[in-house]
């Protein structure tokens, strides 16, 4: 993918160290050109070592990582995952027996997701229980300063803690809450029903004074995009670079600003997924056969929006060619997909929401459809790019969804919607990420993260809440308005006030098969084989 020689994994030093690397480096220590970062990791830990711990050479490596690492000349097994763990690690345990993997089987014994942190076994002084020769390095939480411990309900990994480590994520301020500059008082309120949606943004972008901010957070995103894309081999006239796209505001910043850094010569795939729906009849009308044929919609709230942002990227980018994929999914292939395949990715997570994204994300980046790409090519198209480009974190971050306006519309109190949104932040790893992972890798791709990279969540960190969000004014403009003050830098119009909706309403996936349920229910449908 890299430009770099393959490098066999598991990775052994000269001494015999054992290293099982999944990430990608991007700052920390220097990778050179053309080199895996897989080589660079497994040297830097023979080297520095001797004088350094490893919890503290890991957690100077910035970018999404999971590894395993068998240190000989101490016996000891480390293993571990990046602070937001945008890699999957997963556990099995009995009393004496120990499986760390990548993904799991749902048929084969109990598995647990590994929280964020670095952990190790120290095999030289192991009795009866596996467990009380581990010693856990919990990453320090950038919100509260705190030791970030999580875990199972059946087991612990932080029942012994040696010392926690910084993660590498710069300082964030202490008064992030507070007010500044111009707030509330001054705001267009969303009574003012004759205003457009956009006129609404730009005007309290002045007057908040935002537009400094919003081109810093173009800034810190656009370095991000580009750290991901730009060592990636070129595959001849296939796409390298997808997004995961539904036309809302985090995937088209994220495609524009793709747009800025990657070659004009090199076509971009925007995959965009809708399940089958039944067509709704006119009033009035009845069909003239029981036994007809029944009419299927895909026409979903995402597949629209879209086209429509993919209408105007063409307009923004008329030389960038854009592959808009429409990838519609049957629901018996679904329920096949589902009980064949996604279930065992998406194990250990189990609710309906688990089931609902799992599964849009699944064939969105499976990336097949029977009919051509507009702009792409004809007949039957399957994506070929090799990394997706993901909007995940942005919400979390921006106050984009309905709850963080629910919280502020009731208790009128900054400081609650920021500890919201810090909870949510700081427990993406234990409810998104290492399923999400699984579930992008399962297809040969790479699902990259730029709204988690650490400079763009070190700054976002930095800022009162107010400029981050702003719910006097109406959905659409409120949520993540300075997102939406970036985006109009960048020129979109229509997207920039689009509203927030979550992926399994959009796709309509949510209401594929069943509709009464509720999204921390457990799902009956991922235990089927």
């Amino acid at each position: 993918m890299r430009g770099s020689e393959f490098v066999p994994q598991p990775a052994r030093s000269s001494s015999g160290n054992v290293l099982l690397w999944n990430g990608e480096l991007y700052a920390g220590f220097k990778v050179p050109k053309g080199v895996s970062d897989t080589e660079v990791v497994v040297q830097q830990l023979e080297i520095q070592s001797n004088e350094t711990s490893v919890e503290s050479i890991m957690s100077l490596m910035r970018g999404p990582w999971a590894f395993v690492y068998f240190q000989k000349t101490t016996k000891k097994l480390w293993f571990g995952r990046d602070y937001f763990g945008r890699r999957s690690l997963l556990l099995s345990y009995s009393q004496k027996n120990l499986i760390i993997s990548s993904v799991a089987n749902r048929t084969f014994s109990e598995w647990i997701e590994i929280p964020p942190g670095v952990f190790c076994i120290d095999l030289n002084v192991i009795e009866d229980d596996i467990f009380s020769a581990l010693t856990a390095f919990p990453w320090i939480s950038v919100t509260d300063k705190k030791p970030k411990i999580s875990w199972d309900s059946k087991i612990n990994l932080f029942a012994n803690i040696s010392s926690s480590i910084n993660p590498p994520i710069p300082v964030c301020s202490e008064q992030k809450h507070r007010f500044r500059g111009n707030d509330a008082s001054t705001d267009r309120r969303s009574s003012d029903v004759e205003a457009k949606p956009i006129e609404i943004l730009v005007e309290n972008c002045e007057k908040k004074q935002l537009w400094p901010y919003c081109q810093a957070l173009i800034n810190k995103l656009r370095n991000a995009v580009e750290h991901r894309t730009q060592t990636l081999e070129s595959w001849g006239n296939n796409c390298k670079v997808g997004i995961l796209f539904s036309g809302g505001i985090d995937c088209t910043v994220l495609a524009l600003l793709a747009h800025s850094v990657i070659q004009i010569s090199e076509p971009i795939e925007l995959l965009n997924v809708a399940f089958e729906s039944p067509k709704k009849k006119p009033q009035g009308k009845k069909s003239m056969q029981n036994n007809a044929t029944k009419e299927v919609d895909y026409n979903v709230p995402d597949r629209i929006t879209g086209r429509n942002s993919y209408e105007e990227l063409r307009n923004l980018c008329p030389n960038r060619t854009w592959k808009f994929v429409e990838i519609n999914v049957t629901i018996k292939e679904l329920q096949h997909q589902r009980s064949q395949h996604i279930g065992d990715l998406t194990y250990p997570k189990a609710t309906v929401l688990d089931d609902s994204i799992a599964c849009a994300l699944w064939f969105a980046c499976r990336g097949e459809t029977s009919g051509s790409p507009l702009g792409g090519a004809k007949d039957q198209y399957i994506a070929s790019s090799r990394i997706l480009l993901c909007g995940m974190g942005a919400d979390e971050q921006l106050g984009g969804y309905s709850r963080h306006r629910g919280i502020f519309e009731k208790k009128h109190d900054w400081a609650e919607v920021q500890a919201e949104m810090d909870m949510e932040i700081e427990r993406i790893a234990e409810r998104n990420l290492g399923r999400d992972d699984r579930i992008l890798a399962d297809h040969a791709r790479e699902g990259l993260f730029p709204y988690l990279d650490e400079e763009v969540v070190g700054f976002l960190s930095s800022l009162p809440t107010h400029l981050k969000a702003d719910f006097h004014l109406p959905r659409g403009v409120g949520e993540k308005i300075l997102l939406r003050g970036a985006a109009y830098i960048l020129g979109l119009r229509g997207t920039a006030v689009f509203p927030k909706r979550a992926i399994q309403f959009g796709s309509r996936i949510a209401k594929a098969e069943s509709g009464r349920e509720k999204g921390n229910d457990i799902c009956t449908r991922l235990n089927r084989k």
